[in-house]
């Protein structure tokens, strides 16, 4: 999946702690969220994405994915909830995702075969404040060395699809590095951030800032 392939390779190299886009709206008080719905089979997810600057100006051409889910309930590596997602492009070819979708409204994304990541990545959609998982715990020349991220909640923000409002969970990823010494660094990256609308079951903006990164924005769905 476009969107996740990237996110994987940020999340290997690390991420930089930076503000957060201004991107959604930030209502007051916000809006309900509302319990996670797990989408249906045939259930579809467009949209728009582009390239950006580090200002979050667009700096290409804009280019339309669909998200189509294929199966749900599945059981798959270690996960009894799992939603298996084909992420098409306009030239056709396709991209396979698992989701599962927890019992408490968070969602977990698979990663197989990415190490130092673990196979399940949980983002903390219901969770507030901040989550930590360790990606890998490694010794080097008798030094500990715990790579790990960090999920923040930052708020809950109000995106307009369909002619309707949706409520969104807005997170932003953070990798850090932990040495025994106690000493935690982060390595400058760029950013990673999404907003998933539980009423809807998904993502409705991600985004990657830096120099050459990606706005992602859902502009329609169709719920089965």
């Amino acid at each position: 999946m476009q969107k996740y392939l990237v996110l994987l390779s940020l999340l290997v190299l690390a991420f930089s702690v930076t503000g957060c886009p201004n991107s959604g709206t930030n209502t007051n008080p916000p809006p309900t969220l509302g319990s996670t719905q797990q989408p249906k089979t045939g259930s579809t997810y467009t949209y728009t994405s582009i390239t950006i600057d580090a200002n979050g100006n667009p700096t290409g051409s804009p280019h339309t994915l669909v998200d189509s889910v294929v199966q749900t309930g599945m059981s798959y590596s270690g996960k009894s909830n799992v939603t298996q997602v084909y992420e098409t492009d306009v030239q056709g070819s396709y991209t396979v995702i698992y989701y599962n979708y927890e019992s408490n409204g968070d969602i977990s994304i698979n990663f197989p075969n990415a190490a130092p990541l673990p196979p399940w990545l949980t983002l903390s959609v219901h969770s507030s404040g901040v989550t930590v998982q360790t990606l890998s715990d490694t010794t080097v020349g008798g030094v500990r060395i715990v790579e790990g991220d960090s999920i923040i909640n930052t708020g809950t923000f109000t995106y307009n699809i369909n002619g309707t409002a949706l409520a969104a969970s807005k997170l932003k990823m953070v990798v850090f590095v932990q040495t025994t010494a106690g000493k935690t660094s982060s390595i400058s990256q760029p950013p990673f951030y999404f907003a998933f609308a539980p009423l809807i079951g998904y993502f409705t903006e991600l985004i990657i800032t830096g120099s050459n990164g990606t706005d992602q924005k859902l502009v329609s769905y169709k719920l089965k």
